[in-house]
C-alpha cells in the first residue's frame, strides 16, 4: 500500500487536481481528504477506463446498427415504392386499351353475324351483338365519365365504328 498526496496522484494518473475531485465523487477509493492508495486508485482507474471504453464501443455499435436499420428501411421502402410504380399503368393509357379491346369485340360482333348460316340465326346473332355492343358501350362511357381528364371521344368512340348489321 502506497499512500500518496493529490499531487502525486495527479502525476500517475496524468490528470488534473480538479479531475481527482470529480473521479472521488464518481467512487473512486480515497484514504481521507488528499490522502490515497496509489495502486487502489489505478486499479479502479483502469477498470473505470475499461468499462467507459466498452461503453462508448458499445454506444458507438448501436449508433452504427440504427443507422443500418434505418438506412435498411429507407431502402426497403424505395424498392416498394419503385415496385408500385412499376406495377402501375396510367389510367389513359388503361382506359384506351380498354376502349381498343371493345371496338374489336365489337368488330368480331360484326364478323360473327356476318357468318350466320340462316336468315333466322342472322337475326338472333345480330339482337345478341346489338346488346353486347350497348353494354360494352355503357361501360366503357362510365369509365371514362368517373376519370378525370379523359375525353369524352374514347366513351363514344364505339358509337361511331361500323355498325351491326
Amino acid at each position: 500500500m502506497t499512500v500518496v498526496k493529490t499531487a502525486r496522484l495527479c502525476e500517475e494518473l496524468n490528470i488534473s487536481p480538479r479531475r481527482i475531485q470529480q473521479l472521488v465523487r464518481e467512487g473512486m477509493p480515497r484514504i481521507s481528504h488528499g490522502k490515497y492508495d496509489l495502486e487502489i486508485c489505478k486499479e479502479w482507474r483502469s477498470e473505470r477506463t475499461e468499462d467507459i471504453e466498452s461503453g462508448v464501443v458499445a454506444h458507438h455499435n448501436v449508433v452504427q446498427e440504427r443507422a443500418r436499420y434505418y438506412a435498411a428501411q429507407a431502402d426497403s421502402a424505395e424498392f416498394n415504392l419503385e415496385t408500385k410504380r412499376a406495377e402501375h399503368v396510367h389510367q389513359e393509357t388503361a382506359l384506351t386499351v380498354f376502349s381498343n379491346v371493345c371496338t374489336e369485340l365489337v368488330l368480331a360482333l360484326d364478323t360473327w353475324v356476318d357468318r350466320a348460316p340462316s336468315a333466322e340465326e342472322m337475326k338472333q346473332r345480330r339482337e345478341c351483338a346489338w346488346s353486347c355492343r350497348e353494354h360494352l358501350a355503357r361501360t366503357v362511357e362510365e369509365l371514362c365519365s368517373n376519370t378525370a381528364g379523359v375525353s369524352e371521344h374514347r366513351a363514344t368512340g364505339l358509337r361511331h365504328r361500323r355498325q351491326v348489321r
